[in-house]
């Protein structure tokens, strides 16, 4: 619930609904108790959604090297959006 919640404040296609702050405090909370493939990706989103692609840069590359090999091409499109300098939308 935590994890779904967090992505909205990122991913949602209505920004009333987005905060990159505390989708942040969020996906760092998330990843001290598990670190996952999903909580990296968090962290990734997050930052991007506050504007911090060379971070979001940073962390992506992990969570897709941690995520099991069906979901490495969507891990890996993350990433290139990043790179356009471009945030995570659902």
């Amino acid at each position: 619930m935590a994890e779904s919640h967090q992505r909205q404040l990122v991913d949602c296609s209505d920004p009333a609904y987005r905060n990159g702050k505390k989708a942040l405090e969020a996906a760092e909370k998330a990843y001290q108790w598990t670190k996952g493939p999903g909580e990296l990706s968090a962290l990734a989103a997050a930052h991007a959604e506050l504007g911090q692609f060379d971070k979001a840069i940073e962390w992506q590359p992990k969570a897709s090297d941690s995520v099991p090999t069906q979901f490495k091409n969507a891990y890996r499109a993350r990433l290139k959006q990043y790179q356009e300098q471009k945030p995570y939308r659902f």
